[in-house]
């Protein structure tokens, strides 16, 4: 695609700072956009498998917690833990969006609720109110690490998940300099809240995590400017 299209398609306040970027080289420009649509691409195969991963395991403990299969549904209601909590209306309105579509099941409830629900269970209400356990779930975590520090650690991942779903850029810094060090950071937290789910990286994200070539690509081109 020639550049004069290529700006038109996505606009030039969107391409802007990608051409500023490259002082306004058009090939290094359009080089620079793809990169960064490969950066999310690879990013989100990665936070598909953490996600899942992580929910299915909250899934597991609270099962165990409540000795109750369909956990979601009968905590969030009345006499239930999570009764009168944020948590409670999410499950509820998509409980009844199942229901009206006669399709409810636990485990279809579960894979509904999206990322940002599930790292909500680490706020402070949903913990103490889930019997401040959930945090255990991160069985290789070191000694000490505390459920603030999950819980905050978690909330960036689910911004960076956020701005990938959104399509915003993930090679600029917050003064549109360009800036890998955002993506890499958010990168490693994935893999270290793998690592202590228990899992081996090497393995779940066989074949999806070749994040270092293209970081090392786009370095590379960063260098040039």
């Amino acid at each position: 695609m020639k550049y004069p299209a290529f700006e038109t398609l996505l606009s030039p306040a969107r391409i802007g700072r990608f051409a500023r970027a490259m002082n306004h080289d058009r090939q290094k420009t359009i080089l620079l956009y793809r990169y960064n649509i490969y950066l999310s691409q690879r990013m989100f195969g990665i936070m598909h498998i953490f996600e899942i991963a992580l929910r299915n395991k909250i899934d597991v403990h609270y099962k165990a917690h409540f000795q109750q299969n369909d956990w979601l549904l009968h905590q969030s209601r009345q006499g239930g833990a999570f009764h009168g909590l944020r948590s409670a209306s999410i499950i509820e309105s998509h409980y009844q969006k199942l229901l009206a579509r006669n399709q409810y099941t636990h485990d279809r409830l579960l894979s509904e609720l999206s990322f940002g629900f599930w790292t909500t269970l680490f706020d402070r209400p949903q913990f103490r109110a889930g019997g401040q356990k959930i945090h255990t779930i991160f069985i290789d975590r070191p000694s000490g690490t505390k459920q603030k520090t999950i819980n905050q650690e978690l909330d960036k991942i689910r911004q960076f998940r956020n701005r990938i779903a959104h399509h915003q850029p993930l090679c600029f810094n917050s003064k549109d300099e360009l800036d890998l060090s955002y993506s890499i950071e958010r990168h490693s937290l994935i893999l270290q809240y793998t690592d202590w789910l228990g899992y081996e990286n090497s393995n779940i994200y066989q074949g999806l995590d070749h994040l270092h070539v293209l970081f090392a690509k786009m370095n590379k081109l960063c260098l040039r400017f």
